[in-house]
This record gives structure tokens, sequence and C-alpha cells, in this order.
């Protein structure tokens, strides 16, 4: 019983965090983990709020490069303005 109160929740922070490199960063650990107080509750919720973090921020740089790509399409219709 030890061994596997112990090793189900490191396998499923191993898959969450393989989850988390290939891109997925919506999945909630917390919903798979009894809320205690130990070391490794503490790392899964570590783990949690850095992949929130991260979706967060490729949030914002997704926007950021929509805005940059409408920029140039509207300098580069200027230019093709210009040049007709």
């Amino acid at each position: 019983y030890f061994t596997v109160s112990l090793t189900r929740p490191i396998e499923e922070l191993r898959v969450a965090a393989e989850e988390v490199e290939r891109g997925d960063t919506t999945r909630l650990l917390l919903d798979d983990l009894p809320n205690s107080d130990d070391e490794i509750s503490d790392l899964a919720r570590a783990l949690s709020r850095m992949a929130r973090t991260i979706g967060e921020r490729e949030a914002i740089l997704r926007a950021q490069n929509e805005a940059l790509a409408a920029i140039g399409r509207r300098m580069e219709a200027v230019l093709n303005a210009t040049n007709d």
C-alpha cells in the first residue's frame, strides 16, 4: 500500500510534466491528488502553478505575435500602395 500511495502520485506528476512539455498547459494536477500537506502535494501544486503561468505567457505571446503580424500586413499594404 505504501509503495502504491507513493508511486501513483509521482507517476501522475511525470505524465503531467510530459504533457506540459508537449504544450498542454491546461491540465490541472490538483484534481487527481489528495489535498494533503506533504512534499508530493507541494510538488504537484508547484507544477500546476508553473503550467498555468506558462499557459498564460504563451497566450500573451500569441496575442503579441498576432498584433505584430497585423502591423506587418498593414505596412506591406501601405508599401504596395505607394509602389503602384
